[in-house]
């Protein structure tokens, strides 16, 4: 499980700034295992910014199966980078690669850990993705509790950011749960995870290493990663519906 190629797809804007696609290269490559290489772009085709919701994600699919078709033979798997695993489903279907969905990797990792768990995000959301995988019944979900800031902030003050984790977290625990999921991949690029788990006395499961965790059993037990996709039955008709958004939208 050397030499593998993993890529962080950006999701949430179409041209990051250089400082913050080199703060995630820095940080993956930190967090992956000796001999990967962790490698970061973004989608070319969406808004230049989407929100953290249910439009903003669908928003952002296009690009995200448009990145998949577009840069999948150079890297060996692929993670969302987004908590809210946008367009996870329509990846899986283009892709001959892994496509990691960091919340579902999360959500499949806490069951291990824990029997009562509980989500931080960042704001109030209404993403279906995430309802999906904590509806079913015996999930042993607690609830979510926000930090209420903005994500472009969690890094501008630490300290604070650790802080509402702390508050959120206390909440949680006083819930009954026995483990906390960090619902931001943000959060997921800094030790919030082990300050967490070391002040409140529980499980902090980081997306980030949950992704990369998720990837390594799939190598490990030689199967694929989520269920076979049907067939596209018009191939054609998605390529020419990609190439009019791409010709529509400045690549960057």
């Amino acid at each position: 499980m050397t030499d593998v190629r993993f890529l962080y797809l950006l999701v949430d804007e179409t041209s990051p700034s250089p400082e913050r696609i080199e703060r995630r290269l820095r940080q993956g490559q930190a967090a992956v295992p000796e001999g990967w290489r962790f490698d970061v772009r973004s989608i070319q085709i969406g808004p230049g910014y989407y929100e953290e919701n249910a439009l903003g994600h669908a928003m952002a699919v296009p690009g995200i199966v448009h990145a998949i078709l577009t840069y999948q033979s150079a890297y060996d798997a692929v993670l969302i980078g987004c908590f809210g695993d946008p367009g996870l489903a329509a990846a899986r279907a283009v892709a001959d690669i892994p496509v990691i969905g960091p919340a579902e990797a999360s959500f499949v990792l806490v069951r291990l850990t824990a029997r009562r768990f509980g989500l931080v995000t960042m704001g109030d959301t209404d993403l279906p993705e995430l309802d999906t995988y904590l509806t079913p019944a015996g999930t042993g979900y607690v609830g979510a509790e926000p930090l209420d800031m903005p994500i472009g902030d969690v890094f501008a003050d630490v300290s604070l950011t650790i802080e509402r984790l702390l508050r959120a977290g206390r909440l949680l625990r006083a819930r009954g749960a026995q483990a906390i999921v960090l619902g931001c991949m943000s959060l997921g690029f800094y030790p919030f995870a082990d300050e967490l788990s070391r002040a409140l006395g529980i499980g902090v499961v980081d997306p980030l290493r949950a992704s990369i965790a998720a990837l390594q059993v799939v190598q490990t037990l030689g199967v694929r990663l989520g269920p076979a996709p049907a067939a596209i039955e018009r191939p054609a008709a998605l390529k020419e519906f990609l190439a009019k958004l791409e010709g529509a939208i400045p690549v960057s």
